[in-house]
């Protein structure tokens, strides 16, 4: 006991029964200075705290060569302007959850710091799941994922897609939430080994890049679509910039086409009636291969003249009949020129009709055929000379 103010109070005593040094109340033990002391709190003989407090900005050690285990049934708070821990290994057992909680912007800030300079990697953030049943398909070894109040947002698995003992395979998804329910947009090695897949087949994604995309090569299972009708082309030989804004002498190479491909040009919704325009490989059962052109249409040449039009092609007439039209028509051959036809051959003019020859012009026609000339009408052959030399002759040669 001391004397404080001319009253004995009780500081400690020697408890016997437990063998124990026992405070009195609230007094304190105190180290060195009054502010450096260990009490109790006050409450009732069961639900007693315990203070320890240090002066100023004095440190409170502890150190020991064995484990060091602080166990609180209720919660464990530490408040703290910055706390470290130095340790090869924490492991922390949580049967809930662990939340790291701020009210400032941009916190509370994880992070994982590595210093050292003779390495290629630095720290790792692991998720790891022991004891997974084979039986389970595409289990997911941990989560990252973003959620508030009111619900979950968006998230990415890391899964298990085979377990095994250096020969497993691993996958990530990533999917956000639509409607309240989750869809996947994204996986790495989940839906198609070795692929980045957009999407599954049940949940179509898209992939839009703003920019270049370089691919070593490319594969389809279904068609590639522009994204607006008539916008879009494929590749550019302009230095002006096109509707979607892509200027560049950037031609493609070849293209191939598969047995029967088509090229098809047109269908324009603005033109009533519209009908495309397709060159087509045809093969027919002579085994004559080629390219056809669908219909009427016609192939054009030269520009669109502002008084005829296009006025200098080739197409169908209909009935059998392929038709060359062409204000002038020229056949040039440096060799021969062999006019074949099954039936007969006609030529019509609606003005003179000339043909020179550098050499003979020989007409053949077969044994008792004849030459005839404008049956049922007025004819003249006709030769005009200007000199005395220029005689027009009809010769027989041989017997």
């Amino acid at each position: 006991r001391v004397n404080q103010g001319g009253t004995d109070t009780e500081v400690m005593r020697v408890e016997g029964g437990a063998g124990s040094l026992l405070m009195h109340e609230e007094q304190k033990l105190q180290f060195a200075v009054a502010a450096n002391y260990i009490s109790s709190t006050s409450g009732s003989t069961v639900n007693r705290g315990l203070n320890i407090v240090t002066a100023g900005n004095g440190d409170l050690n502890a150190t020991t060569g064995g484990d060091f285990n602080l166990t609180a049934t209720g919660a464990l708070d530490i408040v703290a302007n910055s706390m470290s821990v130095a340790a090869a290994n924490i492991t922390k057992t949580l049967t809930s959850g662990e939340t790291i909680t701020s009210a400032t912007a941009s916190s509370p800030k994880l992070t994982i710091a590595n210093s050292t300079t003779q390495s290629l990697f630095g720290g790792i953030l692991e998720f790891n799941k022991s004891g997974t049943t084979t039986l389970l398909v595409d289990p997911v070894v941990g989560t990252i994922q973003g959620a508030d109040e009111n619900g979950e947002y968006a998230k990415m698995d890391l899964i298990m897609e085979t377990r095994g003992n250096g020969n497993q395979n691993g996958a990530i998804s990533f999917s956000v939430m639509q409607s309240g329910t989750y869809k996947q947009v994204l996986d790495i090695n989940k839906e198609n080994a070795n692929t980045v897949s957009i999407g599954t087949s049940t949940v179509p994604a898209n992939l839009k890049v703003y920019g270049s995309m370089l691919l070593e090569s490319t594969s389809f299972d279904k068609s590639i679509l522009p994204g607006a009708r008539g916008v879009q082309n494929i590749g550019s030989n302009s230095t002006t910039a096109d509707a979607t804004g892509v200027t560049g002498l950037l031609e493609w190479g070849n293209i191939y086409l598969a047995e029967g491909g088509s090229i098809s040009i047109g269908g324009n919704v603005d033109v009533v009636n519209a009908k495309d325009v397709t060159l087509t490989q045809v093969m027919s059962n002579a085994l004559d291969r080629g390219l056809l052109l669908n219909g009427d249409n016609r192939l054009y040449f030269d520009d669109d003249n502002v008084s005829t039009g296009l006025d200098q092609f080739i197409g169908s007439s209909g009935g059998g009949t392929t038709l060359m039209s062409s204000p002038q028509l020229d056949i040039a051959a440096s060799s021969a020129l062999n006019l074949t036809s099954s039936g007969s051959v006609a030529f019509s003019s609606a003005t003179t009709t000339a043909i020179n020859s550098g050499g003979n012009l020989t007409l053949t026609t077969p044994a008792a055929s004849k030459l005839i000339f404008n049956t049922n009408t007025a004819g003249t052959i006709s030769h005009t000379s200007d000199a005395n030399d220029e005689d027009f002759t009809i010769e027989q040669v041989g017997a």
